[in-house]
């Protein structure tokens, strides 16, 4: 079994053999790696996820993230549960001959289901995005870059939307097959 490694960017722990080290990396994204951390040690390498990261930087798209690996594996499962929990109220709910009308009551837990993914899909809480706040995988704490501040604002209030309206439509299916 590997070592375990801790990205000494963003904290996530990995295997060790899937470090991405200096010399397999483009000087430009090493330059820019000491630029936003210049604490980091060129010897202690990097995790894929952060060069994504700054290859998405030097390209000039903005990367809007604010919640680390660990946080992101919280939100797939929060899906899965809120998966479960709406199969169980479902079966529920058809077995009890309860009426058709209740179902639209799983829209809480799809909500839930739905909110996880789109939250673990883009790397994205979207209650740390409303505070202005980022967690990756350390101790909260504040988003500095306005600009940043802003777009995660954006991207948490669109997932809150999709969230709600994904929810709603696999609430409305459910709704209509016949019990």
């Amino acid at each position: 079994m590997s070592a375990i490694y801790t990205c000494p960017t963003c904290g996530e722990k990995m295997a060790r053999d899937l470090v991405l080290f200096t010399r397999h990396t483009d000087a430009h994204i090493v330059e820019a790696l000491k630029k936003t951390h210049p604490e980091w040690i060129t010897d202690e390498g990097f995790c894929p996820k952060c060069l994504d990261h700054f290859k998405a930087a030097l390209r000039g798209e903005r990367v809007v993230a604010n919640i680390g690996g660990r946080q992101v594996t919280r939100r797939w499962a929060v899906m899965g549960v809120s998966l479960a929990l709406t199969a169980a109220l479902f079966a529920a709910l058809i077995l009890t001959g309860a009426p058709r009308l209740l179902k639209l009551a799983l829209f809480f837990p799809l909500f839930g289901a739905w909110i996880g993914f789109l939250q673990a899909r883009t790397g994205t809480c979207v209650a740390l995005g409303f505070k202005g706040t980022k967690n990756m995988d350390g101790e909260e704490e504040p988003v500095k870059d306005p600009g940043e501040k802003k777009r995660l604002r954006g991207r948490s209030a669109r997932i809150l939307l999709a969230a709600s309206a994904l929810a709603a439509g696999s609430a409305l299916f459910l709704y209509v097959l016949p019990s």
